[in-house]
Protein backbone atom coordinates (compact mmCIF):
# COMPACT_ATOMS: atom_id res chain seq x y z
CA UNK A 1 0.00 0.00 0.00
CA UNK A 2 1.48 3.35 -1.00
CA UNK A 3 2.27 5.63 2.08
CA UNK A 4 0.29 9.05 2.84
CA UNK A 5 3.66 11.04 1.68
CA UNK A 6 3.90 9.47 -1.44
CA UNK A 7 0.00 9.89 -2.04
CA UNK A 8 0.41 13.37 -0.98
CA UNK A 9 3.68 13.93 -3.54
CA UNK A 10 1.89 12.21 -6.48
CA UNK A 11 -1.08 14.24 -5.93
CA UNK A 12 -0.02 17.85 -4.96
CA UNK A 13 4.03 17.45 -5.84
CA UNK A 14 6.58 18.75 -2.90
CA UNK A 15 6.82 17.10 0.22
CA UNK A 16 4.49 15.74 3.09
CA UNK A 17 3.46 18.47 5.66
CA UNK A 18 5.25 18.88 9.42
CA UNK A 19 2.29 16.93 12.12
CA UNK A 20 2.20 20.20 13.51
CA UNK A 21 0.55 20.99 10.10
CA UNK A 22 -1.22 17.68 9.31
CA UNK A 23 -4.82 19.78 9.42
CA UNK A 24 -4.18 21.52 6.53
CA UNK A 25 -3.83 18.32 4.78
CA UNK A 26 -7.29 17.48 6.58
CA UNK A 27 -9.00 20.50 5.44
CA UNK A 28 -7.96 20.73 2.23
CA UNK A 29 -7.99 18.75 -1.23
CA UNK A 30 -5.17 16.56 0.55
CA UNK A 31 -8.44 14.83 2.53
CA UNK A 32 -10.25 14.51 -0.50
CA UNK A 33 -7.62 12.27 -2.35
CA UNK A 34 -5.63 10.90 0.54
CA UNK A 35 -7.90 9.47 3.03
CA UNK A 36 -8.69 6.15 1.20
CA UNK A 37 -5.21 6.02 2.28
CA UNK A 38 -5.31 7.48 5.93
CA UNK A 39 -8.68 4.93 6.79
CA UNK A 40 -8.40 1.27 6.47
CA UNK A 41 -10.35 -1.16 4.13
CA UNK A 42 -12.86 -3.08 7.24
CA UNK A 43 -14.47 -5.14 4.55
CA UNK A 44 -13.90 -6.50 1.32
CA UNK A 45 -15.82 -8.86 -1.10
CA UNK A 46 -14.42 -11.32 -3.81
CA UNK A 47 -16.49 -10.27 -7.36
CA UNK A 48 -19.38 -6.98 -7.63
CA UNK A 49 -22.67 -8.27 -9.67
CA UNK A 50 -21.98 -6.58 -12.72
CA UNK A 51 -25.78 -4.31 -14.33
CA UNK A 52 -27.84 -6.03 -16.87
CA UNK A 53 -30.67 -4.65 -18.60
CA UNK A 54 -32.74 -7.73 -18.91
CA UNK A 55 -34.95 -7.96 -15.57
CA UNK A 56 -35.51 -11.48 -16.06
CA UNK A 57 -31.71 -12.30 -15.83
CA UNK A 58 -31.55 -9.97 -12.60
CA UNK A 59 -33.84 -11.40 -10.26
CA UNK A 60 -32.06 -14.80 -11.56
CA UNK A 61 -28.56 -13.40 -10.42
CA UNK A 62 -29.87 -12.39 -7.20
CA UNK A 63 -31.48 -15.98 -6.38
CA UNK A 64 -27.89 -16.96 -6.70
CA UNK A 65 -25.42 -14.15 -6.53
CA UNK A 66 -22.19 -15.92 -5.28
CA UNK A 67 -20.20 -13.14 -3.93
CA UNK A 68 -21.19 -9.82 -5.42
CA UNK A 69 -21.03 -7.62 -2.10
CA UNK A 70 -18.93 -4.84 -1.17
CA UNK A 71 -19.01 -3.25 2.25
CA UNK A 72 -15.72 -1.15 2.25
CA UNK A 73 -15.06 1.36 5.07
CA UNK A 74 -12.33 3.55 6.03
CA UNK A 75 -11.17 4.66 9.82
CA UNK A 76 -9.29 7.60 11.09
CA UNK A 77 -9.52 9.08 14.25
CA UNK A 78 -8.84 13.47 13.61
CA UNK A 79 -7.19 14.38 16.99
CA UNK A 80 -8.61 17.64 16.93
CA UNK A 81 -12.69 16.46 17.11
CA UNK A 82 -13.73 15.89 20.39
CA UNK A 83 -13.39 12.54 21.95
CA UNK A 84 -17.10 11.59 21.49
CA UNK A 85 -17.35 11.38 17.89
CA UNK A 86 -14.36 9.51 17.41
CA UNK A 87 -13.76 7.00 15.44
CA UNK A 88 -14.36 9.38 12.16
CA UNK A 89 -15.69 6.44 9.37
CA UNK A 90 -17.14 6.48 6.05
CA UNK A 91 -18.48 3.35 4.79
CA UNK A 92 -19.94 2.54 0.99
CA UNK A 93 -21.32 -0.90 -0.30
CA UNK A 94 -22.37 -2.02 -3.59
CA UNK A 95 -25.42 -4.28 -3.88
CA UNK A 96 -26.73 -3.88 -0.45
CA UNK A 97 -30.04 -5.03 0.94
CA UNK A 98 -32.31 -2.87 2.29
CA UNK A 99 -35.45 -4.63 4.39
CA UNK A 100 -37.63 -2.26 6.06
CA UNK A 101 -39.24 -4.98 7.57
CA UNK A 102 -36.72 -5.65 10.19
CA UNK A 103 -36.63 -1.84 11.03
CA UNK A 104 -38.84 0.06 14.17
CA UNK A 105 -39.39 3.47 15.17
CA UNK A 106 -37.69 4.57 18.36
CA UNK A 107 -36.67 7.61 20.32
CA UNK A 108 -32.71 7.28 20.14
CA UNK A 109 -30.34 4.91 18.61
CA UNK A 110 -29.83 1.53 20.24
CA UNK A 111 -26.15 2.18 21.34
CA UNK A 112 -26.74 5.90 22.01
CA UNK A 113 -29.64 6.48 24.19
CA UNK A 114 -30.65 8.85 26.82
CA UNK A 115 -29.38 11.92 24.30
CA UNK A 116 -31.88 13.92 22.26
CA UNK A 117 -34.52 10.95 23.23
CA UNK A 118 -37.75 13.08 22.23
CA UNK A 119 -39.76 11.41 19.69
CA UNK A 120 -39.42 8.07 17.98
CA UNK A 121 -38.32 8.95 14.64
CA UNK A 122 -35.27 7.10 14.87
CA UNK A 123 -34.68 3.24 13.77
CA UNK A 124 -33.94 0.47 15.73
CA UNK A 125 -32.54 -2.22 13.53
CA UNK A 126 -32.73 -5.88 13.36
CA UNK A 127 -30.20 -8.31 12.01
CA UNK A 128 -30.95 -8.16 8.13
CA UNK A 129 -31.99 -4.43 8.29
CA UNK A 130 -28.94 -4.44 5.45
CA UNK A 131 -27.75 -7.17 3.84
CA UNK A 132 -24.55 -7.88 1.45
CA UNK A 133 -23.04 -11.27 0.15
CA UNK A 134 -19.81 -10.88 0.98
CA UNK A 135 -17.31 -12.35 3.36
CA UNK A 136 -15.56 -10.17 6.34
CA UNK A 137 -13.84 -10.39 10.16
CA UNK A 138 -15.83 -10.29 13.16
CA UNK A 139 -17.21 -6.99 13.39
CA UNK A 140 -16.11 -4.52 16.20
CA UNK A 141 -18.33 -2.19 17.11
CA UNK A 142 -15.57 0.20 18.41
CA UNK A 143 -14.32 0.41 14.86
CA UNK A 144 -17.58 2.88 14.38
CA UNK A 145 -19.41 6.12 16.20
CA UNK A 146 -22.06 5.77 18.22
CA UNK A 147 -24.05 8.67 16.64
CA UNK A 148 -25.65 5.85 14.17
CA UNK A 149 -22.84 3.63 12.63
CA UNK A 150 -23.24 1.18 15.91
CA UNK A 151 -26.73 0.62 15.20
CA UNK A 152 -26.32 -0.02 11.07
CA UNK A 153 -23.17 -2.21 11.33
CA UNK A 154 -24.79 -4.14 14.10
CA UNK A 155 -27.42 -5.13 11.57
CA UNK A 156 -25.69 -5.88 8.48
CA UNK A 157 -26.14 -9.49 7.53
CA UNK A 158 -23.67 -11.37 5.45
CA UNK A 159 -25.67 -13.72 3.17
CA UNK A 160 -24.29 -17.06 2.06
CA UNK A 161 -25.30 -17.18 -1.91
CA UNK A 162 -27.90 -19.82 -1.12
CA UNK A 163 -30.09 -17.35 1.54
CA UNK A 164 -29.75 -14.26 -0.61
CA UNK A 165 -33.12 -12.58 -0.31
CA UNK A 166 -35.10 -11.87 -2.92
CA UNK A 167 -35.71 -8.10 -3.81
CA UNK A 168 -38.99 -6.59 -4.69
CA UNK A 169 -36.62 -3.44 -6.24
CA UNK A 170 -33.84 -2.91 -7.61
CA UNK A 171 -32.38 0.84 -7.87
CA UNK A 172 -29.22 1.51 -10.20
CA UNK A 173 -29.33 5.24 -8.76
CA UNK A 174 -26.41 5.43 -6.43
CA UNK A 175 -27.94 6.01 -3.23
CA UNK A 176 -27.05 8.36 -0.25
CA UNK A 177 -28.06 6.71 3.50
CA UNK A 178 -28.48 9.60 5.72
CA UNK A 179 -29.50 9.56 9.56
CA UNK A 180 -29.82 13.30 11.19
CA UNK A 181 -30.22 14.04 14.37
CA UNK A 182 -33.43 15.04 15.63
CA UNK A 183 -34.27 18.94 16.11
CA UNK A 184 -30.80 19.14 14.82
CA UNK A 185 -32.03 18.61 11.31
CA UNK A 186 -33.96 21.96 11.20
CA UNK A 187 -30.60 24.36 12.36
CA UNK A 188 -28.67 25.32 9.94
CA UNK A 189 -25.42 24.65 11.46
CA UNK A 190 -26.16 20.93 11.99
CA UNK A 191 -27.49 20.54 8.41
CA UNK A 192 -24.05 21.80 6.74
CA UNK A 193 -22.46 19.20 8.89
CA UNK A 194 -24.13 16.47 7.53
CA UNK A 195 -24.06 18.43 3.65
CA UNK A 196 -20.03 18.59 4.17
CA UNK A 197 -20.10 15.11 5.03
CA UNK A 198 -22.10 14.55 1.84
CA UNK A 199 -19.65 16.75 -0.14
CA UNK A 200 -16.47 15.14 1.28
CA UNK A 201 -18.19 11.54 0.63
CA UNK A 202 -18.92 12.18 -3.16
CA UNK A 203 -15.60 13.79 -3.39
CA UNK A 204 -13.85 10.69 -1.72
CA UNK A 205 -15.70 8.19 -4.15
CA UNK A 206 -16.12 9.80 -7.01
CA UNK A 207 -19.71 10.36 -7.33
CA UNK A 208 -19.82 14.05 -7.99
CA UNK A 209 -20.75 13.68 -11.13
CA UNK A 210 -23.02 10.77 -10.99
CA UNK A 211 -27.28 11.13 -10.44
CA UNK A 212 -28.27 10.42 -7.37
CA UNK A 213 -30.99 9.73 -4.51
CA UNK A 214 -30.97 10.75 -0.72
CA UNK A 215 -32.69 7.78 1.59
CA UNK A 216 -32.91 9.27 5.24
CA UNK A 217 -32.98 6.77 7.81
CA UNK A 218 -34.78 8.66 10.50
CA UNK A 219 -38.51 9.80 10.45
CA UNK A 220 -37.89 13.59 11.70
CA UNK A 221 -40.63 15.81 10.54
CA UNK A 222 -40.59 18.00 7.52
CA UNK A 223 -38.40 21.33 8.08
CA UNK A 224 -37.19 24.51 6.45
CA UNK A 225 -33.61 23.03 5.23
CA UNK A 226 -34.80 19.77 3.73
CA UNK A 227 -34.42 21.60 0.53
CA UNK A 228 -31.14 21.21 0.89
CA UNK A 229 -31.07 17.32 0.96
CA UNK A 230 -33.10 17.20 -2.93
CA UNK A 231 -31.43 20.36 -4.35
CA UNK A 232 -27.84 19.91 -3.03
CA UNK A 233 -27.37 16.55 -1.80
CA UNK A 234 -29.14 14.77 -4.13
CA UNK A 235 -27.91 16.51 -7.20
CA UNK A 236 -31.51 17.96 -7.97
CA UNK A 237 -30.87 21.62 -8.28
CA UNK A 238 -33.07 24.60 -8.51
CA UNK A 239 -36.12 22.69 -9.20
CA UNK A 240 -35.89 20.97 -6.37
CA UNK A 241 -35.17 23.24 -3.55
CA UNK A 242 -38.91 24.09 -2.85
CA UNK A 243 -40.46 20.91 -3.11
CA UNK A 244 -37.81 18.81 -2.39
CA UNK A 245 -40.63 15.89 -1.25
CA UNK A 246 -42.31 15.44 -4.23
CA UNK A 247 -39.01 16.22 -6.83
CA UNK A 248 -37.66 13.10 -9.25
CA UNK A 249 -34.60 12.24 -10.60
CA UNK A 250 -34.37 11.67 -14.45
CA UNK A 251 -35.39 8.03 -13.94
CA UNK A 252 -38.31 8.85 -12.02
CA UNK A 253 -36.92 8.12 -8.39
CA UNK A 254 -37.50 10.96 -5.79
CA UNK A 255 -34.55 12.76 -4.94
CA UNK A 256 -35.38 12.83 -1.91
CA UNK A 257 -37.05 9.83 0.45
CA UNK A 258 -37.42 8.22 3.84
CA UNK A 259 -36.45 4.75 4.15
CA UNK A 260 -40.04 3.61 5.56
CA UNK A 261 -41.51 5.44 2.35
CA UNK A 262 -39.88 2.98 -0.21
CA UNK A 263 -41.73 1.32 -2.78
CA UNK A 264 -41.21 -2.21 -1.61
CA UNK A 265 -40.17 -4.05 1.10
CA UNK A 266 -36.48 -5.14 0.25
CA UNK A 267 -34.76 -2.73 -1.76
CA UNK A 268 -31.23 -3.73 -3.54
CA UNK A 269 -29.37 -0.74 -3.87
CA UNK A 270 -26.25 -1.19 -6.73
CA UNK A 271 -24.23 1.65 -4.96
CA UNK A 272 -24.92 3.39 -1.19
CA UNK A 273 -22.83 5.57 0.45
CA UNK A 274 -23.75 5.35 4.63
CA UNK A 275 -22.90 9.09 4.98
CA UNK A 276 -20.98 10.09 8.18
CA UNK A 277 -23.05 11.23 10.89
CA UNK A 278 -22.78 15.25 11.32
CA UNK A 279 -21.30 15.12 14.88
CA UNK A 280 -18.58 13.73 13.24
CA UNK A 281 -18.07 16.70 10.92
CA UNK A 282 -14.88 19.11 10.41
CA UNK A 283 -17.00 21.60 11.69
CA UNK A 284 -16.41 20.51 15.19
CA UNK A 285 -12.45 20.68 15.26
CA UNK A 286 -10.85 22.98 17.60
CA UNK A 287 -14.29 24.00 19.05
CA UNK A 288 -12.40 25.57 22.34
CA UNK A 289 -8.95 25.96 20.75
CA UNK A 290 -6.70 28.24 18.87
CA UNK A 291 -6.96 27.36 14.99
CA UNK A 292 -4.15 25.07 14.20
CA UNK A 293 -4.73 25.96 9.98
CA UNK A 294 -6.06 29.53 10.08
CA UNK A 295 -5.47 29.79 6.75
CA UNK A 296 -8.45 29.35 3.59
CA UNK A 297 -9.00 25.74 1.98
CA UNK A 298 -10.03 24.29 -1.30
CA UNK A 299 -12.28 21.74 0.63
CA UNK A 300 -14.45 24.66 1.63
CA UNK A 301 -13.77 26.58 -1.38
CA UNK A 302 -15.36 23.59 -3.23
CA UNK A 303 -17.86 23.03 -0.62
CA UNK A 304 -19.18 26.32 -1.34
CA UNK A 305 -19.78 25.47 -5.09
CA UNK A 306 -20.98 22.40 -4.26
CA UNK A 307 -23.84 24.20 -2.77
CA UNK A 308 -24.29 27.75 -4.61
CA UNK A 309 -23.51 26.16 -7.88
CA UNK A 310 -26.65 24.13 -8.48
CA UNK A 311 -28.80 27.23 -7.46
CA UNK A 312 -27.26 29.64 -10.08
CA UNK A 313 -25.64 31.10 -7.02
CA UNK A 314 -22.32 30.40 -7.08
CA UNK A 315 -20.35 33.02 -9.68
CA UNK A 316 -22.74 36.08 -9.05
CA UNK A 317 -20.18 38.85 -10.19
CA UNK A 318 -20.65 41.34 -7.81
CA UNK A 319 -20.28 45.26 -8.93
CA UNK A 320 -17.06 46.54 -6.86
CA UNK A 321 -18.48 50.49 -6.80
CA UNK A 322 -21.85 49.55 -5.03
CA UNK A 323 -22.01 50.21 -1.18
CA UNK A 324 -20.93 47.34 0.65
CA UNK A 325 -23.43 45.11 2.11
CA UNK A 326 -24.13 44.37 5.21
CA UNK A 327 -26.27 42.47 6.83
CA UNK A 328 -27.30 42.14 10.50
CA UNK A 329 -29.05 38.55 11.61
CA UNK A 330 -31.75 39.24 13.77
CA UNK A 331 -32.71 36.72 16.24
CA UNK A 332 -36.60 37.08 17.06
CA UNK A 333 -39.08 35.11 18.73
CA UNK A 334 -41.45 32.81 16.24
CA UNK A 335 -44.68 31.40 16.57
CA UNK A 336 -43.64 27.92 18.46
CA UNK A 337 -40.72 29.53 20.19
CA UNK A 338 -41.01 31.62 22.85
CA UNK A 339 -37.32 31.06 24.18
CA UNK A 340 -34.91 32.48 22.13
CA UNK A 341 -31.33 32.96 23.21
CA UNK A 342 -29.06 35.00 22.77
CA UNK A 343 -30.97 38.31 21.44
CA UNK A 344 -29.59 41.64 20.31
CA UNK A 345 -31.35 44.25 22.57
CA UNK A 346 -30.86 47.19 20.77
CA UNK A 347 -30.87 46.08 17.18
CA UNK A 348 -32.24 49.31 15.37
CA UNK A 349 -29.40 51.35 16.84
CA UNK A 350 -26.82 48.69 15.75
CA UNK A 351 -28.17 49.02 11.70
CA UNK A 352 -28.67 53.00 12.19
CA UNK A 353 -25.06 52.94 13.21
CA UNK A 354 -23.80 50.86 10.31
CA UNK A 355 -26.32 52.38 7.48
CA UNK A 356 -24.94 56.00 8.73
CA UNK A 357 -21.14 54.60 7.87
CA UNK A 358 -19.65 55.80 4.09
CA UNK A 359 -20.87 53.93 1.19
CA UNK A 360 -22.88 51.11 2.81
CA UNK A 361 -26.32 49.98 3.07
CA UNK A 362 -26.80 48.37 6.09
CA UNK A 363 -30.37 45.75 6.77
CA UNK A 364 -31.65 44.01 9.73
CA UNK A 365 -32.87 40.76 8.26
CA UNK A 366 -34.59 38.05 10.09
CA UNK A 367 -33.54 34.86 7.93
CA UNK A 368 -36.27 32.63 9.85
CA UNK A 369 -38.98 34.64 7.84
CA UNK A 370 -37.26 33.81 4.67
CA UNK A 371 -37.44 30.84 2.44
CA UNK A 372 -34.26 28.52 1.86
CA UNK A 373 -33.93 29.76 -1.28
CA UNK A 374 -34.31 33.67 -0.19
CA UNK A 375 -32.10 32.89 2.61
CA UNK A 376 -29.24 31.60 0.44
CA UNK A 377 -29.78 34.44 -2.09
CA UNK A 378 -29.73 37.11 0.61
CA UNK A 379 -26.36 35.64 1.46
CA UNK A 380 -25.07 34.66 -2.43
CA UNK A 381 -24.06 39.10 -2.68
CA UNK A 382 -23.47 40.06 1.22
CA UNK A 383 -20.69 41.61 2.23
CA UNK A 384 -20.26 41.58 5.78
CA UNK A 385 -22.56 39.65 7.93
CA UNK A 386 -23.45 40.23 11.36
CA UNK A 387 -24.54 38.67 14.33
CA UNK A 388 -24.91 36.82 17.83
CA UNK A 389 -23.28 33.35 17.74
CA UNK A 390 -25.95 31.31 16.47
CA UNK A 391 -26.57 28.68 14.25
CA UNK A 392 -27.01 31.29 11.36
CA UNK A 393 -23.51 32.40 11.02
CA UNK A 394 -22.75 28.90 9.89
CA UNK A 395 -23.80 30.38 6.45
CA UNK A 396 -20.61 32.11 6.23
CA UNK A 397 -19.49 29.20 4.57
CA UNK A 398 -21.46 30.12 1.57
CA UNK A 399 -20.96 33.95 1.46
CA UNK A 400 -18.52 35.29 -1.12
CA UNK A 401 -14.83 34.92 -0.54
CA UNK A 402 -14.33 38.47 -0.10
CA UNK A 403 -16.90 39.00 2.81
CA UNK A 404 -16.05 39.36 6.03
CA UNK A 405 -17.98 38.38 9.61
CA UNK A 406 -18.47 39.97 12.53
CA UNK A 407 -19.68 37.90 15.25
CA UNK A 408 -21.09 39.07 18.74
CA UNK A 409 -20.40 36.89 21.92
CA UNK A 410 -22.88 37.69 24.80
CA UNK A 411 -20.07 36.78 26.90
CA UNK A 412 -16.84 36.39 27.31
CA UNK A 413 -15.80 32.68 27.93
CA UNK A 414 -17.14 29.25 27.36
CA UNK A 415 -18.37 29.32 23.28
CA UNK A 416 -17.39 27.58 20.85
CA UNK A 417 -14.61 29.04 18.40
CA UNK A 418 -16.42 27.09 14.93
CA UNK A 419 -17.09 30.74 13.51
CA UNK A 420 -14.00 31.85 13.83
CA UNK A 421 -12.33 28.68 12.36
CA UNK A 422 -15.27 28.17 9.63
CA UNK A 423 -14.52 32.00 8.26
CA UNK A 424 -10.93 31.25 8.30
CA UNK A 425 -10.99 28.24 6.56
CA UNK A 426 -13.98 29.53 3.79
CA UNK A 427 -11.34 32.56 3.16
CA UNK A 428 -13.31 35.16 5.19
CA UNK A 429 -12.40 37.97 7.17
CA UNK A 430 -13.65 37.61 10.62
CA UNK A 431 -13.62 39.82 13.78
CA UNK A 432 -15.69 39.34 17.43
CA UNK A 433 -17.01 41.72 19.45
CA UNK A 434 -17.13 39.98 23.15
CA UNK A 435 -18.97 40.95 25.93
CA UNK A 436 -17.54 41.40 29.50
CA UNK A 437 -19.48 43.57 31.19
CA UNK A 438 -22.47 41.24 32.85
CA UNK A 439 -24.76 44.10 33.31
CA UNK A 440 -25.56 44.39 29.49
CA UNK A 441 -27.33 41.07 29.35
CA UNK A 442 -31.29 40.32 31.33
CA UNK A 443 -33.17 37.79 30.72
CA UNK A 444 -37.17 38.71 29.72
CA UNK A 445 -40.30 36.98 31.69
CA UNK A 446 -39.94 34.16 28.30
CA UNK A 447 -36.27 33.20 29.72
CA UNK A 448 -34.38 35.12 26.36
CA UNK A 449 -31.46 36.28 27.09
CA UNK A 450 -30.61 39.53 26.00
CA UNK A 451 -27.81 41.99 25.25
CA UNK A 452 -26.98 45.29 24.48
CA UNK A 453 -24.41 45.64 22.10
CA UNK A 454 -21.46 48.05 22.55
CA UNK A 455 -22.41 50.10 19.65
CA UNK A 456 -18.65 51.86 19.67
CA UNK A 457 -16.63 49.24 19.77
CA UNK A 458 -18.67 46.91 17.12
CA UNK A 459 -18.52 50.55 14.96
CA UNK A 460 -14.51 50.12 15.21
CA UNK A 461 -14.80 46.72 14.36
CA UNK A 462 -17.00 47.84 11.25
CA UNK A 463 -14.73 50.47 9.92
CA UNK A 464 -11.57 47.97 10.28
CA UNK A 465 -13.40 45.47 8.27
CA UNK A 466 -14.88 47.60 5.91
CA UNK A 467 -11.66 48.95 4.56
CA UNK A 468 -10.07 45.22 4.28
CA UNK A 469 -13.50 43.79 2.76
CA UNK A 470 -13.71 46.69 0.15
CA UNK A 471 -10.04 46.06 -1.12
CA UNK A 472 -10.52 41.97 -0.83
CA UNK A 473 -13.73 42.58 -3.22
CA UNK A 474 -12.01 44.99 -5.56
CA UNK A 475 -8.71 42.86 -5.95
CA UNK A 476 -10.76 39.71 -6.16
CA UNK A 477 -13.21 40.87 -8.91
CA UNK A 478 -11.05 43.33 -10.77
CA UNK A 479 -11.43 42.76 -14.52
Amino acid sequence: MPTLQSVHRRSFGGSWLPRRSEFLALLGVALVLTALVVFYPRFSALQQLPTTSNPQQEQQQLRDPGDISTVRCRKMQDRHMTEASAPHVLCDATNLLVDTSKMRLAKCPAQRPNYLCISKSYHRYKLGAFGASCNWPVLNLNDFPKDHLQDIMESLESYPADQWPQAGAISDTPVLLVTREFKEHTNVFHTLTDILNVYISLRMLGWLGLKRQVVLLDAHPDGPLDGLWAAVAAGGGLDAIAYPWHSKNTDGRPLLARVDALPQQITLFRKAIFVPPGYTSLLYAHLYQDNSCPHATPLFAGFRRFVMEPLGLYNLRPDVKAPIKILLISRKPYEGKGKVVRRIGNEDELVDMLAGMAHVSAELVDLASLSLLEQLSTLADADILIGMHGAALAYTLLMPPHAGVIELWAQDKGIWRCYEHTSAWAGLEYRRWQNTDPTRTRVDAAGSDITTVDVSAVRLLAEELISAVRQRKASQHAL
